[in-house]
């Protein structure tokens, strides 16, 4: 009998620590449940996709089209770049394409009717939003275009 009656209290106190808080399910057994895990997800970057662009210097008017980037290729992507106000469109020749974080380095050859210009896109994706600065080699040297981009 004596034995119930420990038994009672013991019983008793435990419910008194879990109604009050200061005991958590499975403390009363000697188990414990693991604490509810949230869930992190993390937007992965990536250079893929259709972007339209619009690049911008000082020295010219703007001009936007679309950048084509997908998966493929030696440099592990492939691409093309058209210019809507010439209605023109040029594969793209991709020796380099790395992302690290946000930042991007996308280094290639852009072929058109008039020769192949070198070209080195840097910058930072956010999303669906790329902005940075496209570096391309002209005969009368480099030509730095601040560029806008929005995935498609």
């Amino acid at each position: 009998m004596k034995l119930l009656k420990n038994s009672s209290a013991l019983f008793n106190a435990a419910i008194f620590l879990f109604i009050t808080g200061c005991a958590t399910p499975g403390a009363v057994t000697g188990t414990t449940q693991p604490a509810p895990q949230e869930q992190v997800t993390t937007e992965r970057t990536t250079l893929e996709g259709k972007w339209d662009y619009t690049m911008s210097n000082p020295e010219q008017a703007p001009f936007s089209g679309v950048l084509m980037v997908q998966r493929g290729g030696s440099a592990g992507y492939t691409g093309w770049i058209s210019v809507s106000t010439i209605d023109y469109e040029a594969q793209t020749k991709v020796t380099k394409a790395e992302i690290h974080g946000e930042k991007f380095t996308y280094i290639g050859e852009v072929q058109t009717r008039v020769g192949s210009y070198p070209f080195e896109l840097t910058g930072i994706i956010r999303g669906d939003k790329m902005t940075g600065q496209n570096k391309v080699k002209t005969e009368d040297g480099p030509v730095i275009f601040n560029l806008t981009a929005t995935r498609k």
